[in-house]
Formats: C-alpha cells, sequence, structure tokens
C-alpha cells in the first residue's frame, strides 16, 4: 500500500510540475493543446490517488468519475496536438463534434451509479497495495474504448502522413510522440483480459508516455519552430534591429545592426549611440554615405513595458528611386503643363479669328444679299463649320486620353434627341439626294438619365461618318432596346451604301488619328478622331462599338450603351411629337428680339466686339462695349446692364479677376448682374473653372448662334423677350403695305422677308407705344434722364428695325443728348419725337384695320348672352385649336368674339388674361387659361 501510494504521489507531483512549466511558455496554440493535455493526466493522476486511499465505495466512486471525466477529453487534445504539429488545421466544426461525443461520455461516466450502461457491476475490493473499484464494463465502456482506439488510430495516421510526405528529424520525432499513445491503449487491453492491479498499470502507462511526449517538447523545442524562424529571420533581415531596457541599456543586435555600427562592440560608446538612435524616432539618420529611417517601438511582457525595438531602415536605395520618380512626374507634369498651354494657345489662337469669320458670315446671311454672295458666304460658313469641327475633335480627344472628359447627366427624352438629330442628317442627305431610313422601336422609354452631349456627340458622329463616305444609294439607322439590369440596353445601328473598308483597315479603324483608304478618301474632311471619340464614350457608358463592312459596297456601324431610365412610358412614333414637344424642339428654333435689353460686351480684341454686336443687334438688344477689365469695372457702376459677356483672355486684368471684383460690389444689383464667360480656350474643366470664379455660364469661340442664343433666353428677365413666330403660311395679307415715314420693304428685309414677322412687330410696337409715350413724357418731366435715354435707344432699335428712320433719327438726337448732358435739347426736341411716335402708332392701327386685324381690346358686350352651353364649349374648342398650331391672330380674333358676350366677372378675368398671354406669344399659359374657363363654363 505505502509503496503504490508514495508512486502516485511522486506521478502527481511531477504531473504538476510539468503543467506549471508548460504554461510558463510562450503562448501559442500548440502550447494551449499540450497544457489542455497535462491538465489532463494531473487531474487522472490525482483521481486515481483518491481511489486507492478512498475508504468508502462513495469516495471511490467520486475519485473514478474524476478519472474517467478527463480520460474522455484527454485523448482528443492530444489529436488536437498532433494535427498542429503536423501543420494540419483543427477546423471548428470538426473539433465541435469531437467535443460533443467527448461530452456525452464524460455525462456517462459521472453518472454512472444511475444506470448499467458504464459498469454493469462494480464493487470495492480492499488489497494489500490499497482500495480499488472493481467492475465489469457495460456497452457504454465498450464504445468508449472503440471511440478511444478511433481517435489514437487518426493521431498515428496524421503524424504517419506528415512523415512519409516530409522525412525529416522533426516530423520523426512527432511520430514518436504519436506512438507513445500507444502504451495507455495497450494498459486498456491488459485492463479487459488481466486480472490484478490493472488501474495502476493504465495510471503508469499514461503518466510515462505524457512524460515521453513532454521531453521530447521541451529537449528538441518542437514547438519553439516559429521562435527559431523568428531569430532566424531576426538576424538576416536588412534592417537592423537593436533591443534595449527600460534603462536604454542594449540587450540584443542582429548582425545587420552591427554592421552599420561596429562601435555597440564597444561597451563605452554603447550608451551615446543607443540615446542618439533612440531620439531619432521617425527621422532619418546617415551612416557611412547611406541613408536610414529609424524606427523605435516599445515591447511589453504580460501588459508590462519590459523595453524597446529600435529598428534602422536602409532607405538609400529607395530614396534615390523616389528622387528620379520624382524627377521623372516634373517632366511629365511639364510635358501635360505644355500640352495644355498649347491646346489653349492654339485654341485661342485660332478661335479668335474664327469668331469673327463665323460671327461675320451669320450676320451677311441674315441681311438681303444676292444668291451668289449668300453662296459664297456659305461656302466660307461650311468650310469654317469643318474647321471648328477638327479643332473639337483634337480637344475632345485631348480630354478623353486625359480622363478627365467632364460628364453631365442629365434626363432627357430620346424622342426628341433623336428627332433632331435625324432632321438634320435628313436635310444634308436630301442634298444628295441619298435615301434616309429611321426606324426606331416604339417602346422604347420616353425619358432617359445620362450624358445626352455625348450621346448626341455618338449618334451625330456615327452619322455624319456614314453621310461622308455616302454618294448614292441610302443611310439607314436602326434603334433598338430592351430592359437589362434596372437599365435601359440601347442598341442602335447604321448602315450606308457607301464606299466601304478595306478588310485590312478595319481593325485599326478607332484608331487615333487613322482614316481608312487614304488615298481614296482624301478629299474628304476630317482628323480620324472621331470614330476613336465615339469608342472612348461608348464604352464609357459601359458599352462597345463594332464595325461590319464591304468593300466597295458599304458599311454597318453597331453599338450598344446603358441609359438609366426615368420614365418608361413607351416613346411611340419618334418623329410623331406632341404639341408640347413640338414646342419645346421649335423654342430652341424661335426667334426672338429684346429691344429693351442692355448687355456689356468686354474684349480687349475689336473685331470680336464688333462681331458681338453684330450679332447682338439682330435682336434689337442694345450693346455696349468695353475693351479692358478696368473699363468694365467703370462703365457697370455707371450703367445699368442686365447681362455681360466677358472675355476670359485680356491684358493686365483678365476676365476671371475683372469677374471677382463685380462680384465685390457693395450694390446688390451690380454684384449679382449674370456674367457670360467668353473663352477661346475650350478645354478641360472650363465650365467648373468659370461657375467657381463667379460666372453663371461660358460661351465657346467662334460664337454658335444657337447657344448664344439660349443664353440670352436664359439670363436676359424673361419679360424682355418676345418671340418672333417664323413664316405662317396663313396668314394672308391683302392689300399693300403703306406707312408714311416708313421705308417698309426695309422693314420687311430686316426680318427675313418675312411680312408676317413684320406686323407681329408692328404689333408690337402699337401695344406698347402709347405706354412708352407716356412714360418717356412724364420722365421728360421729371427730369429723370438716366430712364429717359434707356427708353430712347429702345425706341431708336425699333424704328430704325421697322424702317421707320426720321422716328429713328429724332430718338438718336434725344439719346445723345441725354448722354451728352443736353437736357435743353431734350425739352425743345421731345415734343417732336412724341408726335412723330403717335404718327406712326395712328398710322399701324389703319395699316391693320385695312387688313381687317383687331388690336383694340373690344370689352363692349354687343351680342347679349351665348346662346346655349354646347355653343360656348365650341367657341372655347376652336379657341384652343388655333393656340395649338400658334395662330396668333386667329386666336386672338376669337377670343375678342367670345369676350362681346354678356360673361360672368371670373370667366370674363380668365379670358382676359388668355388674351394677353396671347398678345405675348405665350400660348401654353393662354391654353391653361381657356382650359379654366372651359372647366368653369358649365357654371355660365
Amino acid at each position: 500500500m505505502q509503496t503504490l501510494l508514495w508512486i502516485q504521489i511522486f506521478a502527481v507531483l511531477i504531473s504538476v510540475f510539468v503543467t506549471v512549466y508548460i504554461y510558463h511558455e510562450k503562448e501559442s496554440e500548440s502550447q494551449k493543446y499540450l497544457g489542455l493535455l497535462s491538465m489532463a493526466i494531473l487531474f487522472q493522476m490525482l483521481g486515481y490517488l483518491f481511489e486507492i486511499t478512498a475508504t468508502s465505495l462513495e469516495g471511490m466512486l467520486i475519485a473514478t468519475k474524476i478519472q474517467y471525466f478527463v480520460m474522455s477529453y484527454a485523448a482528443t487534445f492530444l489529436l488536437f496536438l498532433i494535427m498542429r504539429c503536423c501543420n494540419v488545421e483543427v477546423k471548428t466544426l470538426f473539433s465541435a463534434v469531437i467535443s460533443v461525443i467527448d461530452t456525452v461520455f464524460a455525462i456517462g461516466a459521472m453518472t454512472l451509479e444511475y444506470h448499467t450502461l458504464t459498469f454493469r457491476s462494480y464493487e470495492m475490493v480492499s488489497t494489500s497495495q490499497g482500495n480499488f473499484l472493481e467492475f465489469k464494463p457495460g456497452i457504454f465502456m465498450l464504445v468508449f474504448g472503440i471511440w478511444h482506439i478511433l481517435l489514437l488510430a487518426t493521431i498515428i495516421f496524421y503524424a504517419v502522413r506528415n512523415y512519409v510526405r516530409n522525412q525529416t528529424k522533426l516530423n520523426l520525432l512527432i511520430m514518436l510522440m504519436s506512438a507513445c499513445s500507444l502504451l495507455p491503449l495497450v494498459a486498456i487491453g491488459i485492463d479487459f483480459f488481466v486480472f490484478g492491479f490493472h488501474n495502476n498499470l493504465i495510471q503508469m502507462c499514461c503518466l510515462i508516455a505524457f512524460l515521453i511526449q513532454t521531453i521530447i517538447v521541451i529537449r528538441f523545442r518542437i514547438f519553439d519552430s516559429m521562435q527559431s524562424a523568428k531569430d532566424y529571420i531576426v538576424q538576416t533581415v536588412s534592417e537592423g534591429l537593436f533591443i534595449i531596457d527600460v534603462s536604454k541599456k542594449l540587450l540584443y543586435a542582429n548582425e545587420v545592426a552591427l554592421s552599420i555600427l561596429p562601435e555597440l562592440t564597444v561597451e563605452q560608446e554603447q550608451k551615446r549611440i543607443i540615446n542618439h538612435i533612440y531620439r531619432s524616432n521617425k527621422k532619418t539618420l546617415t551612416y557611412n554615405g547611406r541613408k536610414y529611417v529609424v524606427s523605435v517601438a516599445p515591447f511589453y511582457d504580460r501588459r508590462i513595458l519590459k523595453g524597446y525595438n529600435l529598428w534602422l531602415f536602409d532607405k538609400t536605395e529607395e530614396e534615390e528611386v523616389t528622387k528620379r520618380l520624382i524627377e521623372v512626374k516634373e517632366q511629365a507634369e511639364e510635358a501635360n503643363k505644355a500640352k495644355t498651354m498649347f491646346l489653349a494657345n492654339m485654341s485661342h489662337e485660332i478661335r479668335t479669328p474664327m469668331n469673327a469669320i463665323m460671327g461675320t458670315t451669320e450676320m451677311i446671311l441674315r441681311e438681303n444679299v444676292n444668291e451668289s454672295v449668300k453662296d459664297k458666304v456659305h461656302s466660307i460658313q461650311n468650310a469654317g463649320n469643318i474647321l471648328i469641327s477638327i479643332i473639337n475633335d483634337i480637344l475632345d480627344f485631348s480630354k478623353i486620353e486625359s480622363g478627365k472628359m467632364s460628364v453631365n447627366e442629365t434626363n432627357y427624352k430620346i424622342g426628341l434627341l433623336l428627332k433632331d438629330i435625324t432632321d438634320s442628317i435628313g436635310a444634308r442627305l436630301e442634298e444628295k439626294n441619298i435615301e434616309f431610313r429611321v426606324y426606331v422601336k416604339p417602346t422604347i422609354p420616353k425619358v432617359l438619365h445620362g450624358d445626352e452631349t455625348h450621346v448626341r456627340q455618338i449618334f451625330t458622329n456615327i452619322l455624319n461618318n456614314a453621310v461622308k463616305y455616302t454618294k448614292t444609294g441610302f443611310v439607314e439607322l436602326n434603334v433598338d432596346w430592351e430592359q437589362r439590369n434596372g437599365m435601359a440596353l440601347i442598341r442602335v445601328s447604321v448602315e450606308d451604301s457607301g464606299c466601304g473598308i478595306p478588310e485590312d483597315n478595319i481593325a485599326t479603324l478607332f484608331n487615333s488619328f487613322e482614316r481608312a483608304d487614304m488615298i481614296k478618301n482624301r478629299t474628304i474632311e476630317g482628323t480620324g478622331l472621331g470614330l476613336a471619340i465615339c469608342k472612348r464614350l461608348v464604352e464609357s457608358m459601359g458599352g462597345s462599338i463594332g464595325v461590319k463592312s464591304i468593300y466597295g459596297k458599304g458599311s454597318i456601324f453597331n453599338f450598344h450603351i446603358y441609359q438609366s431610365v426615368v420614365d418608361y412610358t413607351p416613346t411611340g412614333e419618334y418623329n410623331v411629337l406632341t404639341q408640347a414637344e413640338a414646342k419645346e424642339l421649335k423654342h430652341s428654333a424661335d426667334s426672338f428680339i429684346a429691344p429693351m435689353a442692355k448687355i456689356l460686351a468686354v474684349d480687349d480684341n475689336i473685331t470680336n466686339l464688333k462681331v458681338i454686336q453684330g450679332l447682338l443687334t439682330m435682336y434689337q438688344i442694345r450693346v455696349d462695349i468695353a475693351m479692358s477689365g478696368e473699363e468694365c469695372l467703370d462703365k457697370i457702376q455707371k450703367n445699368h446692364y442686365h447681362l455681360v459677356l466677358m472675355d476670359q483672355m485680356m491684358p493686365v486684368m483678365d476676365g476671371i479677376e475683372t469677374t471677382k471684383r463685380i462680384r465685390m460690389f457693395d450694390d446688390r444689383y451690380l454684384r449679382n448682374i449674370p456674367v457670360v464667360a467668353l473663352t477661346a480656350n475650350a478645354i478641360r474643366g472650363s465650365r467648373e473653372m468659370f461657375l467657381e470664379n463667379g460666372f453663371q455660364d461660358y460661351i465657346s469661340k467662334p460664337l454658335d448662334i444657337s447657344l448664344l442664343e439660349k443664353v440670352l433666353k436664359k439670363y436676359l428677365p424673361k419679360d424682355f423677350i418676345y418671340y418672333i413666330d417664323k413664316e405662317d403660311s396663313k396668314i394672308r395679307l391683302g392689300k399693300e403695305i403703306v406707312i408714311p415715314n416708313v421705308d417698309v420693304e426695309r422693314g420687311i428685309e430686316h426680318y427675313g422677308n418675312s411680312r408676317s414677322r413684320y406686323f407681329q412687330i408692328l404689333r408690337y410696337i402699337y401695344d406698347d407705344g402709347a405706354e412708352q409715350i407716356e412714360r418717356m413724357r412724364s420722365n421728360v418731366e421729371l427730369k429723370n434722364y438716366e430712364a429717359y435715354t434707356f427708353d430712347a435707344h429702345a425706341l431708336k432699335g425699333l424704328a430704325r428695325g421697322i424702317g421707320a428712320m426720321k422716328l429713328s433719327e429724332l430718338a438718336m438726337e434725344q439719346e445723345m443728348a441725354s448722354r451728352d448732358g443736353n437736357y435743353y435739347v431734350i425739352e425743345e426736341g421731345a415734343s417732336v419725337l412724341f408726335a412723330e411716335y403717335e404718327l406712326l402708332l395712328a398710322n399701324i392701327k389703319y395699316v391693320f384695320q385695312e387688313n381687317n386685324i383687331p388690336l383694340e381690346d373690344s370689352k363692349t358686350v354687343s351680342k347679349g348672352a351665348i346662346p346655349d352651353q354646347d355653343d360656348f364649349t365650341k367657341r372655347l374648342k376652336a379657341l384652343l385649336e388655333s393656340l395649338e398650331m400658334l395662330e396668333q391672330q386667329e386666336a386672338e380674333k376669337k377670343v375678342n368674339e367670345i369676350l362681346s358676350f354678356e360673361l360672368k366677372p371670373d370667366i370674363r378675368l380668365m379670358l382676359e388674361n388668355a388674351k394677353e398671354s396671347i398678345r405675348k406669344f405665350e400660348y401654353e399659359m393662354a391654353e391653361e387659361q381657356v382650359r379654366l374657363v372651359m372647366n368653369e363654363g358649365s357654371k355660365q
């Protein structure tokens, strides 16, 4: 008894020692599993010690439960340990399943007195060696044994496989560790088949196996492989490493550190060098011609500061490479700046004279010139458009190449876009007698969201390409679509019967500055950039572009793009527009006048100023000029302007600086006056740059008339804009127009030889004339000469426009007298001006009456009450039809007819408002008023 007891006590002490030693090692996965295994062995030894010293069956059962509880997990801990040594990942699901099975066996052992699954029977046996629990195993114990045999077999399998794969000494030791696990297995076999003091044998075998495994681990540092690797890495890294304690005493220096600073081997120098390095954290130090960056990092052990790691990173080569890269980058930036400057200068130098050419041709074409001159001017204009197109292509390609092409996504109607493009292309093809076929899928969504400008550019470039290379036959446009991933996939093909493309040229067709069959097509204008630009734009919208062609027979260009959908309502027939859509398209083409508007044009080039003056005169806008930023600021403070057109590049004070100073004025009106930039530098980021510097918008030179009109309509006061309809074939003026002191033919020429337009201007003058006379008379009486000058200037332009030269000259005399401060001339001549103006109004009234065109408001009720409700509704519908057809005179006649009946006050007020809208050419507003009347009509 005493011998076995002392042996078991010794075994417990050894287990305690080993367990404590293991848990004092550095934390790792391997240490964790070995520690758990040591704890299991310790409790197993304690359980057996309690068993042999127990004096009752109850105590012995408790000791047995402890043993079998830890035995349930010991083999699993060993399995995980061997797997970790063999670099096999212990997956969570695998460990969870095994742990659950072990727990089931542990629960069975802990409850063995309540069932016969673990022990069929058991009793306490006393011998000379001590007390033991003798039992007959139940089915649970048999399965428990088989399970452990499987675990041990798995352990052997991993160890053997690991050694077979890599026959190293380390893997041989791991296999020996796993083989030690067979000792308890042998003891268990003896326990089942041999009787005697077998329990002691099992415990001793478990302890011996564990001790052998622990000795292998400690002696051969199996679990220190990572530490060994770390030591090796520390010695072989290219950086110098110093380790010091909290008192800055050197603890360790790797070989690289010693090679950098051999003085560290001299104890007297260590403190000075360490202090110098420690204070140089994040700084660059130079030793022996090489540059090192210092990094100081503290290290801790169980949250207690133990010292610092001092690293010296050799940055010599890196700094040289960085220096070279900076030099290359600076060279590239200088080259890019030079390229941008070249593009800016090229744009400015070419666009400035082109502005004069294009502006002058536009003014000539709007004058009454003979057909021969008009043909020559058209040739100049076409050549200018080609040159501008080439410039735009080069600039666009430059922006795309730099990756900085601006994107401006908006909602747009695809039907209106296609209608606008095909109308323009169709007109060109019609001149060449080429058939133009267009097929657009009616179900294509009505409103899309995307970069409308670039979508338009893609369609236009591809179609223009087909037009250029097609001499006879046809050009066909097909537009299809489908919904994909919540977006509209737009598929487009453009087929032509042109010259086609040689097969060997197709591969390079979308390359920059390349054109197919240069010799054959040398007479066709272009840079070879159009298709390259289209390709980049299409790809930016998630699409692709390709071409199929047969040389001599024609080509088919295909592309697809993705656009977001705003409104899935089908577009229907793209060329069948609603009234509102027709107006939307027509609005941009409507001509207009704004005689009450006053604009300041600022440019250092007198030719450009003459062009701007000439263009704006077509709209009867009063134009003042300034040739410098200083003059601009001075005139803005002295005069009242509604818009400033500002050249960007001017000497001394450029347009940007001038605009900044305008925004600094104290006067709120002056500070907020709209300023639109005129620039010949149409390069990347122009719009953003101008907006950031206080401009409202910008227009590129040469001035595009349509863009100029958009800007004028957008920024001039709305009540200053008077739209002039194009020639209406339904208007027939029966008698020849004769107005005393008015050159009618000259006036008609001013309005594109349109008698209809001329009558609209006469109507405008008549409607506002009396009020203007009263206003001017009042300004003279009140000596408000500034306002009087404003009206005189407007009257001068209006009178000259209709051919009333005498009235125009009188107005000019009054204007100049006011500007010169000769106010006595105004007081003497104003009455003559007013008399001539009143005579003109009387003569206009007579001409309108002679042509049966109503002028005066007819508020007198002469026809009594409306016959019946149906008749009233019929008249209103007829009025709406005239409004929808934009028949201004017919609509006014019909509304006057209705107003001649007795009406309720609210109905009459709405019709009066409609009439006023008609007179101002605001047809949509007039329609709204008439529809309100129809809704209220049932109460009439």
